[in-house]
């Protein structure tokens, strides 16, 4: 059966808002699913991590199913049981079977579907509504109630088929695997109706008073219904007075719209309100929160492609290298000599290159020549530090600062803010640290400033004294 939205004013209102807050809660899924993608496709999340961003992944996303789906089974509830507005209830529910995908949720909202139209009095409809169900023994059991409510809200006074429909119903009732707190209810509602039947009013006003110990509208207005159906059948006037109730409080209830006829009330509408400000604004924080993270790991992609420094390329005296490189591969390239058991237990190593050595028939051996270290590691070169700190002669200072030149022409004689420049990735700058310190000494404050840019596969860190680059060390992760 194809389901047709009511047009009444407050029903497409409240169609309205639930179709506005399912759009954000699929909007808030794709934004989360495009975050988790993005950290993927970047490698920022590793193979022996990808398990648990996975789990965090469906947590949130099972996390905001609940949220969604809690509010809007309130909001389903409350359209019925408190604004009583069949037609409200009707358009959210067609609404959850079109666009829901759970097929328990499905049945959920063709069975509210049915309880629509039979609270609208439109009894065909609501028989017809059931035929989308698959479950034999809810559509019969519910077919059955159909008919029961049917003879409750037209009273068309066929006895004798509404008493068989009664027992069919009983014995469905019996048979169906349901809780005995809901096989309670329906027998209780079944009573009621016998009650009504057999004209026994004193059952029917001690039942209809025990369906109004529930202290919502809609069993208020049943229960005062009820009431006032046996009095009428009994041709007492007081059941006006019960009548008056369920005019006044029924809103687009079909026994309200009939018992106004019946004792000539206009009709009246009650604004079916939905509540959102709770839901609307913990959607509208989630949102701009996974706003504000795929903006940030969209910046984050963006700046790890412009990483310039993860070459390896590395220009010493004029010669390029490539790290990391064998020992030996740099003693044949430099024409040096390497002993690796110099290596210090920081695994560096100093190395003079075009160097010269004076021996003044002493047991000392002074190097000349420009120095710098190599960082060592099981035979390969995988880093290299100039460091002009401990450099006293001006000139070869920036003779030295220029020796080696890395990624993007920086040398140890560029200044800091050229560096600042060359290496800068974006707004953010997600690739660098930095730190800063003061260090008090006799005649001056010393004011020292570190960078450090990580790659992919490299690494370079700055070091930095009152404005001027002290060292620079650029090695492989």
């Amino acid at each position: 059966m194809k389901f047709e939205y009511s047009t009444k004013k407050f029903a497409q209102k409240a169609l309205k808002t639930v179709k506005r807050l399912y759009i954000t809660y699929i909007i808030m899924l794709i934004l989360l699913a495009i975050d988790f993608l993005i950290l993927v496709v970047s490698d920022e999340i590793k193979v022996e991590a990808l398990f648990i961003f996975i789990m965090i992944y469906l947590f949130m996303g099972f996390g905001l199913m609940i949220i969604f789906s809690k509010w809007i089974n309130k909001t389903n509830w409350k359209t019925i049981a408190i604004n009583l507005d069949p037609y409200a209830y009707l358009n959210i529910n067609i609404f959850m079977k079109k666009w829901f995908l759970n097929k328990k949720v499905k049945k959920y909202a063709v069975h509210n579907i049915a309880y629509a139209y039979l609270m609208m009095g439109e009894i065909q409809k609501a028989e017809e509504a059931l035929k989308d169900l698959d479950i034999q023994e809810v559509d019969d059991t519910l077919k059955s109630y159909i008919m029961l409510r049917s003879a409750q809200i037209d009273f068309k006074n066929d006895i004798e088929t509404f008493k068989k429909d009664l027992t069919e119903l009983k014995n469905s009732i019996n048979n169906m695997k349901i809780s005995e707190k809901i096989k309670h209810q329906i027998m209780e509602s079944i009573e009621l109706d016998e009650a009504v039947i057999n004209n026994n009013e004193e059952k029917v006003i001690e039942l209809a008073t025990k369906i109004q110990e529930q202290k919502i509208m809609l069993y208020q207005v049943i229960g005062e219904y009820y009431k006032g159906l046996i009095y009428e059948k009994n041709n007492k006037e007081q059941y006006k007075e019960h009548y008056q109730f369920v005019a006044e409080n029924g809103n687009e209830l079909y026994i309200a719209k009939k018992v106004r006829e019946k004792i000539h009330v206009n009709p009246k509408h009650k604004n079916t309100k939905i509540k959102t400000t709770g839901i609307s604004i913990l959607f509208g924080i989630i949102l701009c929160i996974l706003v504000v993270i795929f903006a940030l790991l969209v910046d984050y992609a963006y700046e790890k492609t412009q990483i310039a420094w993860d070459t390896g390329n590395v220009e010493i005296m004029g010669k390029e290298i490539q790290l990391p490189c064998k020992v030996t591969d740099f003693e044949a390239y430099f024409g040096i000599n390497i002993n690796e058991d110099e290596v210090n237990e920081n695994k560096f190593l100093e190395v003079y290159l075009d160097s010269e050595e004076t021996d003044f028939d002493t047991d000392w051996v002074i190097k000349t020549g420009k120095k710098i270290n190599l960082y060592v590691e099981d035979g390969y070169i995988t880093g290299i530090n100039v460091n002009i700190s401990n450099v006293w002669n001006r000139d070869l200072d920036e003779e030295l600062g220029e020796m080696v030149i890395f990624p993007e022409n920086i040398t140890a004689n560029s200044a800091i803010q050229e560096i600042q420049e060359s290496y800068k990735t974006g707004i953010i700058n997600y690739f660098m640290r930095e730190w800063d310190e003061i260090i008090p000494a006799r005649d001056e404050t010393l004011y020292s400033y570190g960078m450090n840019y990580s790659g992919e596969k490299y690494n370079l860190t700055v070091d930095t004294l009152n404005g001027k680059v002290q060292s620079i060390f650029y090695y492989k992760n």
